[in-house]
């Protein structure tokens, strides 16, 4: 039986991770003020390389990130300000749209069991689960992110 509270954050996050993508003007996806670094661009990449490595690969799934994404966009990734060439709206579209129906099929199919166990012993005692919800959670502060930028992207478009 699928876990209806994992699809339901799958569903509601996502929906509002592709949302905001797509309502901000073209001027603000590769937008970052002073002080900051990331972009709307970055944060959509980094919520595709967290749902791949804290639930797609838990799940047992192979990770269908092309190369070079989490030097890109993971925890560590290499810094924003050195890069140029950033993937359209319309190709992080496609990357988030894409998962999303990866997500949902490895929810559906994933066993109590599965969801249960430990997900890396080494780093602690949370499960699979845990790990599931905090990449959701780190999403959808990502796309809390993303609003701010657009809001601060139209104010100093005002000034």
């Amino acid at each position: 039986m699928p876990d209806d509270a994992l699809l339901m954050l799958c569903h509601q996050i996502r929906r509002d991770t592709l949302r905001i993508l797509s309502a901000v003007d073209d001027g603000c996806l590769l937008f970052a003020p002073a002080g900051t670094s990331n972009h709307v661009i970055w944060h959509c990449g980094h919520a595709v390389w967290l749902q791949d490595v804290l639930c797609l690969q838990l799940l047992g799934h192979e990770s269908r990130l092309p190369a070079g994404w989490a030097s890109i966009y993971g925890m560590n990734c290499e810094p924003v300000a050195a890069r140029t060439d950033w993937p359209t709206r319309d190709e992080m579209t496609n990357a988030l749209s894409r998962q999303y129906d990866d997500l949902v099929a490895a929810i559906t199919a994933a066993a109590a069991d599965d969801l249960e166990r430990v997900a890396d012993p080494d780093r602690g005692p949370l499960t699979v689960r845990a790990r599931i919800v905090h990449g959701f959670h780190d999403e959808a502060r990502h796309t809390g992110e993303m609003c701010l930028l657009a809001k601060l992207h139209r104010v100093m478009k005002q000034a």
